[in-house]
Protein backbone atom coordinates (compact mmCIF):
# COMPACT_ATOMS: atom_id res chain seq x y z
CA UNK A 1 0.00 0.00 0.00
CA UNK A 2 1.36 3.18 -0.86
CA UNK A 3 0.88 4.55 3.05
CA UNK A 4 3.08 2.03 4.23
CA UNK A 5 5.44 3.16 1.34
CA UNK A 6 5.73 6.58 2.16
CA UNK A 7 6.06 5.74 5.78
CA UNK A 8 8.58 3.28 5.01
CA UNK A 9 10.55 5.84 2.42
CA UNK A 10 9.99 3.23 0.37
CA UNK A 11 8.04 4.83 -2.60
CA UNK A 12 8.81 4.18 -6.36
CA UNK A 13 7.08 4.58 -9.72
CA UNK A 14 6.39 0.94 -10.04
CA UNK A 15 4.49 0.68 -6.66
CA UNK A 16 2.70 4.06 -7.26
CA UNK A 17 1.10 2.55 -10.65
CA UNK A 18 0.92 -1.47 -8.93
CA UNK A 19 -1.57 0.71 -6.40
CA UNK A 20 -3.20 2.47 -8.92
CA UNK A 21 -3.61 -0.97 -10.71
CA UNK A 22 -4.82 -2.91 -7.29
CA UNK A 23 -7.38 0.09 -6.60
CA UNK A 24 -9.06 -0.65 -10.71
CA UNK A 25 -9.02 -4.10 -9.78
CA UNK A 26 -10.62 -4.06 -7.00
CA UNK A 27 -13.11 -1.49 -7.79
CA UNK A 28 -13.88 -3.26 -10.84
CA UNK A 29 -14.30 -6.53 -8.65
CA UNK A 30 -16.74 -4.77 -6.23
CA UNK A 31 -18.69 -3.32 -9.34
CA UNK A 32 -18.75 -6.87 -10.69
CA UNK A 33 -19.81 -8.53 -6.75
CA UNK A 34 -22.67 -5.72 -7.29
CA UNK A 35 -23.80 -5.87 -10.78
CA UNK A 36 -23.91 -10.14 -10.55
CA UNK A 37 -24.98 -10.30 -6.66
CA UNK A 38 -26.86 -7.46 -5.68
CA UNK A 39 -28.57 -6.40 -8.43
CA UNK A 40 -31.69 -6.11 -5.77
CA UNK A 41 -29.51 -4.22 -3.93
CA UNK A 42 -28.25 -1.70 -5.90
CA UNK A 43 -31.24 -1.33 -8.44
CA UNK A 44 -32.11 2.13 -7.49
CA UNK A 45 -28.89 3.45 -7.68
CA UNK A 46 -27.84 2.04 -11.03
CA UNK A 47 -27.97 5.82 -13.04
CA UNK A 48 -25.74 7.24 -10.08
CA UNK A 49 -23.26 3.87 -10.88
CA UNK A 50 -23.04 4.74 -14.57
CA UNK A 51 -22.25 8.04 -13.48
CA UNK A 52 -19.49 6.80 -11.38
CA UNK A 53 -18.20 4.53 -13.94
CA UNK A 54 -18.61 7.29 -16.55
CA UNK A 55 -16.52 9.73 -14.39
CA UNK A 56 -13.86 7.38 -14.20
CA UNK A 57 -13.26 6.74 -17.38
CA UNK A 58 -13.52 9.82 -18.66
CA UNK A 59 -10.72 11.02 -15.88
CA UNK A 60 -8.74 7.62 -17.67
CA UNK A 61 -9.61 9.45 -21.21
CA UNK A 62 -8.64 13.22 -20.34
CA UNK A 63 -5.30 11.78 -18.22
CA UNK A 64 -4.31 9.93 -21.17
CA UNK A 65 -4.96 12.74 -23.62
CA UNK A 66 -3.20 15.49 -21.76
CA UNK A 67 0.09 12.82 -20.30
CA UNK A 68 0.49 10.33 -23.09
CA UNK A 69 -0.18 8.21 -19.99
CA UNK A 70 -3.03 6.66 -17.77
CA UNK A 71 -3.07 6.64 -14.30
CA UNK A 72 -5.34 7.51 -10.89
CA UNK A 73 -4.58 10.34 -8.25
CA UNK A 74 -4.40 8.66 -4.68
CA UNK A 75 -6.50 11.83 -3.05
CA UNK A 76 -8.01 11.64 0.22
CA UNK A 77 -11.34 11.74 -0.87
CA UNK A 78 -10.57 8.46 -2.87
CA UNK A 79 -8.68 6.97 -0.48
CA UNK A 80 -11.59 6.90 2.33
CA UNK A 81 -14.10 6.03 -0.68
CA UNK A 82 -12.00 2.87 -1.12
CA UNK A 83 -12.19 2.03 2.48
CA UNK A 84 -15.86 3.00 2.92
CA UNK A 85 -17.05 0.93 -0.32
CA UNK A 86 -15.03 -1.74 0.71
CA UNK A 87 -16.39 -2.13 4.18
CA UNK A 88 -19.78 -1.76 3.19
CA UNK A 89 -19.36 -4.29 1.07
CA UNK A 90 -18.33 -6.34 3.74
CA UNK A 91 -21.19 -5.38 5.87
CA UNK A 92 -24.01 -6.19 3.50
CA UNK A 93 -25.25 -9.07 4.43
CA UNK A 94 -25.75 -8.05 7.94
CA UNK A 95 -28.53 -5.79 7.37
CA UNK A 96 -31.42 -6.01 6.10
CA UNK A 97 -31.88 -2.39 5.37
CA UNK A 98 -29.36 -0.25 3.86
CA UNK A 99 -29.47 3.55 4.13
CA UNK A 100 -25.88 3.96 3.95
CA UNK A 101 -26.03 2.78 -0.03
CA UNK A 102 -26.74 6.63 -1.01
CA UNK A 103 -23.71 8.18 1.39
CA UNK A 104 -21.18 5.11 -0.59
CA UNK A 105 -22.25 5.90 -3.80
CA UNK A 106 -22.53 10.04 -3.46
CA UNK A 107 -18.73 9.64 -1.90
CA UNK A 108 -17.99 7.53 -4.73
CA UNK A 109 -19.13 9.95 -7.15
CA UNK A 110 -17.42 12.76 -5.83
CA UNK A 111 -14.23 11.23 -5.49
CA UNK A 112 -14.60 10.40 -8.83
CA UNK A 113 -15.99 13.69 -10.24
CA UNK A 114 -12.41 15.45 -7.56
CA UNK A 115 -10.11 13.65 -9.82
CA UNK A 116 -11.43 14.47 -13.18
CA UNK A 117 -11.30 17.92 -12.25
CA UNK A 118 -7.87 17.92 -11.50
CA UNK A 119 -6.88 16.05 -14.89
CA UNK A 120 -8.66 19.21 -16.53
CA UNK A 121 -7.27 21.51 -14.36
CA UNK A 122 -3.70 20.33 -14.34
CA UNK A 123 -1.49 18.72 -17.11
CA UNK A 124 1.03 15.78 -14.94
CA UNK A 125 -0.32 16.05 -11.53
CA UNK A 126 1.29 13.86 -9.05
CA UNK A 127 -0.36 10.70 -8.58
CA UNK A 128 0.28 11.27 -4.46
CA UNK A 129 -1.55 14.73 -4.37
CA UNK A 130 -4.09 14.96 -1.61
CA UNK A 131 -6.91 16.67 -2.88
CA UNK A 132 -7.74 19.32 -5.47
CA UNK A 133 -6.61 21.80 -2.74
CA UNK A 134 -3.37 20.69 -2.48
CA UNK A 135 -2.10 19.76 -6.21
CA UNK A 136 1.31 18.84 -6.51
CA UNK A 137 2.70 18.49 -9.70
CA UNK A 138 5.23 16.38 -11.71
CA UNK A 139 8.47 17.66 -12.08
CA UNK A 140 8.99 17.14 -16.02
CA UNK A 141 12.35 17.19 -17.48
CA UNK A 142 12.27 18.41 -21.25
Amino acid sequence: DGYLARKWNCQSELGSKLDSLGDWIMGLGITAYLLFWQMELIRNYLPLIIAIISTRLLSLLVCYIRNKHVYSIHTWLNKFTGIVVFTGICLLPLFKHHPEMKFIFGLAFLSSFEELIIFIAYKHPDMNSKSIFHINKLKINH
